[in-house]
């Protein structure tokens, strides 16, 4: 899919991708959300780890606006640091955060 170009492409785009994202979860119980595969992940915690990261954005881009500087790594980032250790792996591969490993 391109990229939007304009404001109102974007939440075109965004409003679309959540009705599918909302339909999709609609049918799933707790039961399902909660089963993890071979990695230790599951719905519940793959929905949680990208809302963790659009809050971060977002305080970021409000951060930006109001002309701050994002601290890296953001607050909240420890807690990458005590997620157990095959989640610590996998996180280590996406942007040097090694030293939690």
């Amino acid at each position: 899919m391109p990229a939007a170009k304009t404001k109102a492409a974007l939440i075109a785009v965004t409003e679309k991708e959540w009705d599918k994202l909302s339909k999709l979860i609609t049918d799933f119980d707790e039961t399902f959300t909660s089963i993890e595969d071979g990695d230790g992940s599951s719905a519940i915690r793959i929905l949680g780890h990208r809302a963790a990261w659009i809050d971060l954005y977002f305080a970021w881009c409000k951060g930006a606006t109001a002309g701050h500087t994002p601290e890296m790594p953001a607050p909240g980032m420890d807690l990458v640091c005590n997620t157990r250790s095959s989640e610590r792996r996998s996180f280590a591969t996406f942007g040097g955060y090694s030293q939690c490993v």
